[in-house]
């Protein structure tokens, strides 16, 4: 087993920065914001570890990868502590793996946070490794012989561009953040937007601190969306 930093995104189709271009935009971004010590600060607590990569492979070559984030700590936990844990374990007794890993770490340092993040690339990168072994897709090993559709929903403000990429259900950002005092001065953004899902035919929506709908980009300014090709390396 072996867990790499992710230093080239765009094999995932995310941009080099990482971070969507409006992450910062708000200050409710910062988990301290209602603390008015630390308003204007969000980048100052925003960690700066990327993704993780981990590849779990058996004694019969089959490998499986699993993906996690906050890899600058989560690397080496997987990498010095639960490889060879489970190093020699069979992979078949998945359930039981994430037991011993859950139980293990909690008794350290606490299951939750960051060794929850690297346990899920551990366990996703097991699962994957036994679809390959069997011969199947990781969902009827869980049972589903009639997969149904995922609907996903984009996140941000440029409700445009969504309707173009396909999406019929987006995230809608909230510029103001916690702060109630702001909602009576941007009511007018949020008619406007109401206006552009009735145009657009999107039909869902859930309310988000995301990003800055006053800075929506314009149709040239939009990025392409990278694909993944059959060379690419991380």
């Amino acid at each position: 087993m072996r867990a790499e930093a992710v230093t080239n995104p765009e094999v995932l189709g995310r941009s080099v920065e990482g971070i969507a271009d409006w992450h910062y935009q708000f200050d409710h971004m910062n988990p301290l914001c209602t603390d008015l010590r630390y308003r204007g600060q969000a980048s100052r607590f925003q960690p700066p570890w990327g993704e993780v990569m981990c590849v779990v492979t058996t004694n019969s070559g089959v490998w499986g990868l699993g993906m996690g984030s906050l890899a600058g700590v989560t690397a080496p936990l997987i990498n010095d502590y639960l490889a060879p844990m489970l190093s020699g374990e069979p992979i078949e007794d998945r359930e039981r793996l994430w037991e011993m890993m859950t139980v293990a770490c909690g008794s350290h340092f606490g299951a939750s946070g960051v060794a929850s993040y690297a346990i899920s690339a551990v366990d996703l990168a097991l699962w994957d490794a036994a679809g390959k072994l069997a011969d199947k897709p990781v969902y009827e090993l869980l049972g589903t012989t009639d997969p149904q559709p995922v609907r996903c929903y984009a996140t941000g403000s440029d409700l445009e561009w969504f309707g173009e990429l396909g999406f019929e259900a987006f995230k809608l950002a909230c510029p103001w953040g916690p702060d109630t005092t702001l909602q009576s001065t941007n009511l007018s953004i949020w008619l406007a937007t109401v206006a552009n899902l009735w145009a657009l035919r999107l039909t869902s929506c859930s309310i988000a601190g995301r990003s800055n709908l006053l800075n929506t980009p314009s149709a040239s300014e939009r990025r392409s969306v990278p694909s993944i090709s059959s060379g690419s390396k991380t």
